[in-house]
């Protein structure tokens, strides 16, 4: 069994996104309202309301401890987190649970959301993720491959599913970083250090929209929150610990400069 997991804050495609879900598969879902100011609409009704719990914050606490309360309120055996809007392919959840291992953290194949028609846009589609020597978030072009299952250095971060026993266990959604930003390195080096990996499943795809103004975003985009992020990141992670992973995935981006002066 999955439960799905919605942190959220004034999400706009937060109820089309749970409809979707609904219709897609046979889950549990949890969501975190996360200081929202936005009503939700109340002539809405969800296909299966017993299979939804909710939790609520008055205050914004941030993404990553509002995913930690929500896994806190799941007793099934994997944890899938989603960002609010998003849409999926038909039976995805059977198709996760059928290749994932207790070593692996998986994404669905990742497609962009057309918000209008609730269709997803075929190109560019990526399943090859990496991070760069400042621990940001890259597409991995030179590791695209037509492997249904594709091994990749990190994920981007907006869909994912790990054993609940691991999610713990790895310190997944580590609140110590800070409430939001970093999580594809997070997640890739989380995996690494633990001797598990990421994968990118291409026989399943999520569709996930991608914002374009800062003012389309929920959590707030200041510089300052994603710089102290990072920073939390790099004191933690980036060490010489992490040249086997940078090597395995034939040193992308800077990192064959950045690993010549951890030598």
């Amino acid at each position: 069994m999955i439960s799905l997991l919605i942190p959220s804050k004034n999400e706009e495609y937060l109820q089309k996104t749970i409809d979707d879900i609904q219709n897609k598969s046979d889950v549990e879902i949890i969501v975190g309202l996360d200081g929202w100011t936005i009503p939700l609409n109340k002539e809405w009704k969800p296909k299966y309301p017993e299979k939804i719990k909710w939790h609520i914050e008055t205050e914004t606490i941030g993404q990553r401890a509002m995913t930690n309360k929500l896994a806190r309120m799941s007793e099934a055996e994997y944890l899938m987190k989603i960002d609010a809007h998003c849409s999926f392919s038909q039976g995805f959840d059977k198709e996760l649970l059928d290749k994932i291992d207790d070593k692996t953290i998986m994404a669905p194949y990742l497609l962009r959301l057309n918000p209008e028609t609730w269709e997803p846009i075929p190109k560019p589609a990526s399943s090859a993720f990496c991070f760069d020597s400042n621990l940001v978030m890259q597409y991995h072009k030179e590791a695209e491959n037509n492997e249904l299952l594709n091994e990749t250095m990190c994920l981007q971060g907006s869909a994912w599913i790990i054993s609940r026993e691991n999610y713990w266990k790895w310190n997944i959604c580590d609140e110590s970083l800070g409430g939001w930003g970093g999580q594809a390195a997070e997640l890739g080096i989380r995996a690494f250090l633990n001797g598990g990996k990421c994968i990118t499943n291409k026989n399943c795809y999520y569709a996930h929209l991608f914002r374009e103004k800062e003012e389309e975003f929920p959590y707030q985009r200041d510089k300052g929150i994603i710089f102290n992020t990072l920073e939390n990141l790099r004191k933690k992670y980036l060490n010489k610990d992490l040249i086997p992973l940078v090597e395995k995935f034939n040193y992308p981006c800077d990192w064959k400069e950045f690993v010549a002066k951890l030598k």
